[in-house]
């Protein structure tokens, strides 16, 4: 939408001005339940609170004129007499008769001008509030603020500030109760919205008291102060605090604030006009299209409650927040993890926002606006990783990010009680698991803890009954390997430049079953250590009893890759002590 179309929207309908202005139907009683408030004949409270009855029907006759004010004393009196017999739903349904006898009259021209006297009808509807125990408004009946009494059967109302530079429209049925629906302007110069995200004004409260949450979408819209930049006016949007309210039609929730989805043909009606005020010399001597390229936005659409608004900027800046290329060893971690930090347009840290890592998965900034990817291991070559920002509501620049490293060989290929085996827990009974649950563990990396440090086992070293332990007791072991526990571990390596084959050998007690880069190799494997390899059963599970040594078996590998390579092994426990460990060595 242009900004030329934006500041002409008021003017496009204009007879939506004339159709606030008509009467509606008297409110009817509301249908809130009793408030923590004194009894309603309990006047000394009532002079405590600064509502005394006596000085609100003082104030009546002093500051309205004839008819109106004989009208409002009336319906006072009536009031008051409903109060004080203990009939508050009743007294409350006078009190919003009269507040929209008031409101009406100052809309129809009552203190246009004079100050003074606006000041104290806006401080007499304050007090017919406390009279009958609800909360007071914020009211505000000058040229910055508006108000109306809605009920359920209301038909729609558009509310506007006097100078048309804020507004709401409620439909029919909206309300679950009569309301006096306010807008005011915020007097802070920034800060309404609790957000990271760029703000902007003016900010304006809407409000309804009692507090109600809408039954269905209203308009809400407001112009923006114009910041000499086209582009930054005509990307905001009008958000406001909306923690765990409902979203309207189309909106989006960003931390604790709702971020309206701009509707402008929706927002007609609300009868804005945009267009700044412009003085007699400016008319004189200035072309029109000069004296209007300062107009400011309209932004607004659809809501389900009110609250504090203001204009935010939904575009951010992605940028690396770490190198952008590096090397390391294949087969481990990156040496530095790639991160990224996600800026407004004035430099300031947004946290919330979710980074999509691929390889890597999803993190959401944090801390000082940045994000972190948790793992990124190494292939042989060149690595590519990218960063892409996503958050409903809000638009990116600088996204994706991508990162590059070069995977060099390793010296040699990782030794005994190596780092980097990571487990899953298959089962617990001792038992061989099923065929499905042993593919799930060989195909995906998905459900497995660590990698930590080998050797694995149920027992600290040294064990009174397997020398293994004693002979190996310099050893790190981790104490992840249970009885009658089937585990899966896992561990992805790289063999250096020209070398793809080489064995690898492991200690087991008791079964296990191996494969190599998805191929079940178990029925290669050799036996070459201590115990009683007692051969395979139905399950397809090498069987072993006794204790492990250190080169129980061996496996010889062939055509390995130089980029990864992943060895899965399946280790069964059949009750005792329990044991796992493994290498891979170059050559025979």
């Amino acid at each position: 939408m242009s900004r030329h179309l934006r500041s002409c929207v008021g003017l496009l309908l204009a007879f939506a001005l004339a159709s606030c202005s008509k009467d509606t139907a008297l409110p009817t009683g509301p249908e809130d339940t009793p408030q923590a408030q004194p009894a309603p004949s309990d006047e000394a409270f009532l002079v405590a609170q600064g509502c005394s009855p006596t000085e609100i029907t003082a104030l009546v006759r002093t500051i309205l004129p004839g008819p109106l004010g004989a009208l409002v004393s009336a319906k006072l009196a009536q009031l008051n007499t409903d109060r004080t017999g203990g009939r508050i739903d009743r007294a409350r349904a006078r009190m919003f008769e009269i507040v929209d006898a008031l409101v009406k009259a100052r809309n129809g021209g009552l203190f246009a001008n004079d100050p003074v006297k606006r000041g104290k009808l806006e401080a007499l509807i304050k007090l017919l509030f406390c009279l009958v125990g609800l909360p007071t408004p914020p009211i505000d009946l000058g040229p910055d603020g508006g108000a109306a009494v809605i009920t359920p059967t209301s038909p729609p109302v558009v509310v506007q500030t006097g100078n048309l530079r804020a507004a709401t429209q409620i439909i029919t049925g909206a309300v679950p109760q009569t309301v006096l629906v306010t807008i005011t302007k915020l007097t802070a110069t920034g800060g309404w919205l609790d957000t990271q995200l760029d703000q902007y004004g003016p900010g304006y409260e809407f409000n309804t008291v009692p507090a109600v949450q809408f039954t269905t979408d209203v308009l809400a819209g407001a112009c923006i102060n114009a910041t000499g930049n086209e582009a930054l006016d005509m990307r905001l949007r009008l958000a406001h605090n909306n923690a765990t309210g409902a979203l309207g039609t189309g909106n989006a929730r960003f931390g604790n604030i709702e971020i309206i989805s701009e509707t402008p043909l929706e927002l007609v009606p609300l009868g804005l006009n945009c267009t700044p005020q412009i003085g007699f010399f400016e008319r004189m001597f200035l072309p029109q299209n000069l004296y209007a390229a300062g107009s400011p936005a309209t932004t607004g659409g659809k809501v389900r409650n009110y609250s504090p608004f203001a204009a935010v900027d939904p575009l951010l800046a992605v940028s690396a927040n770490s190198a952008l290329a590096q090397s390391g060893t294949a087969g481990a971690q990156a040496g530095v993890l790639p991160s990224v930090k996600v800026l407004t347009a004035q430099g300031s840290p947004v946290n919330l926002v979710s980074i999509a890592f691929a390889p890597g998965g999803i993190v959401a900034t944090a801390g000082s606006g940045t994000a972190t990817v948790g793992s990124w291991l190494l292939a042989l070559g060149q690595n590519t990783l990218t960063a892409t920002a996503s958050q409903a509501g809000l638009s990116f620049t600088g996204s994706p990010v991508t990162f590059t490293a070069t995977g060099v060989s390793p010296t040699t290929p990782f030794d005994w009680t190596a780092t980097g085996w990571s487990w899953k827990l298959l089962g617990t009974d001792g038992l061989p698991p099923s065929a499905e649950a042993i593919a799930t563990a060989v195909s995906n990396a998905d459900g497995y803890s660590g990698p930590a440090q080998g050797a694995f086992s149920m027992v600290e070293p040294p064990d009174t009954y397997c020398s293994v332990y004693s002979e190996q007791a310099s050893w790190i072991h981790s104490t992840v390997f249970g009885q009658n526990q089937i585990l899966a571990f896992r561990r992805d390596f790289v063999m250096p430049d020209g070398a793809p084959s080489g064995t690898m050998e492991f200690a087991m007690d008791n079964d296990f079953k191996v494969y190599v880069n998805g191929t079940d190799r178990t029925s290669d494997v050799v036996f070459a250590g201590g115990g009683t390899s007692t051969g395979t059963d139905e399950s397809g599970f090498r069987n072993h009893d006794g204790c492990p040594n250190r080169v129980d078996f061996r496996l010889y590998l062939t055509g390995l890759s130089s980029l990864s390579n992943t060895v899965v092994i399946i280790a069964l426990d059949r009750g005792g002590s329990t044991y796992f460990d493994a290498s891979v060595r170059l050559g025979d």
